[in-house]
């Protein structure tokens, strides 16, 4: 799940927010932004496609379509 409003974000107050990368192969894939108290993301940030791990342009769109 992603956070899209400021009240869905206002839940999460004084709980223990991280930040945290996964990385394959010491390459970063993803970032995200996780509610520890909830075990909920927050936020999530790709850097490479997850279906065909082509990188990401500067939108965040896989150049062969695959998340569309």
């Amino acid at each position: 799940m992603t956070v899209y409003t400021q009240d869905e974000l206002k839940k999460h107050a004084g709980h223990k927010i991280v930040c945290v990368t996964y990385q394959k192969k010491y390459v970063d894939e993803e970032t995200t932004i996780e509610c520890e108290t909830c075990h909920e993301i927050l936020y999530s940030e790709f850097k490479y496609c997850p279906e065909c791990h082509s990188k990401l342009d500067k939108f965040g769109k896989c150049p062969n379509k695959c998340m569309e």
